[in-house]
């Protein structure tokens, strides 16, 4: 997650480049994809042995550790609906690119830098509550967001929502491993994966309709009212 974070974060001024209409930001991003092709291609380390596939059904998952495959549900509903919508909110704002990449590339970078202390914590306590405390502080931080704007809180705020938005994820994750053998953990990952794409998919459908009714404020809240029902489940 820590190696994912910083391109993930850099990546978003490559909209500087060209305007989002234009095919130059895909060509680019097809380029990138052919040469990260190449270079796994053409390594000589050599290849791991593969293990038999251990098939898994998503009620497995939601049976063995229910926690883990909500908050997993409830991570990808907020991440889809942030990374889809804050940009939309910015442009409509009549913020420019460079603006709108800054925002969410320090909320990216956020993620980056709580990774590993949720990791080393959730190592040492319950991750279920390592979880919840996740899901709270991102939804106190979300409602106190609109309240910092044009203060010199607002940055500091939303790297650190960035931050626990991004922990909710891997901190379920490993709560289900521990919670399955260790011969699924490929299947459990598989299947996290697809709940949360699932949760990705509705994000954006459910908080576009919150915010043309309230606004930004609307869709805050709304991530912070999913948070909330995660943070507080029994």
């Amino acid at each position: 997650m820590v190696a994912t974070y910083p391109t993930f974060g850099g990546s978003q001024f490559v909209l500087l480049l060209s305007a989002p209409e234009g095919a130059l930001l895909f060509q680019l991003g097809a380029m990138i994809l052919c040469l990260a092709l190449i270079l796994v291609a053409t390594t000589r380390s050599e290849q791991p042995m593969i293990t038999e596939t251990v098939r898994l059904r998503v009620g497995e998952v939601f049976r063995a550790a229910p926690i883990a495959a909500v908050g997993c549900l409830v991570a990808g509903i907020n991440s889809g609906a942030f990374f889809a919508l804050m940009p939309v909110f910015g442009h409509a704002q009549g913020h420019s690119v460079l603006e709108i990449c800054s925002y969410i590339a320090l909320a990216i970078f956020g993620g980056m830098l709580l990774q590993v202390p949720a990791g080393k914590m959730s190592d040492r306590f319950d991750r279920r509550v390592v979880a919840g405390s996740c899901a709270l502080a991102f939804g106190a931080l979300a409602v106190a967001i609109p309240w910092a704007r044009g203060t010199i809180a607002l940055e500091p705020l939303w790297l650190l929502l960035g931050g626990f938005m991004s922990v909710i994820y891997p901190v379920c994750v490993a709560h289900a491993n521990d919670r399955m053998p260790a011969e699924r953990a490929v299947a459990v990952s598989g299947r996290l994966i697809l709940i949360f794409g699932v949760g990705s998919a509705l994000g954006p459908l459910l908080g576009s309709a919150v915010m043309s009714a309230y606004g930004v404020v609307g869709l805050l809240h709304f991530m912070a009212a999913t948070a909330g029902l995660f943070a507080s489940r029994p």
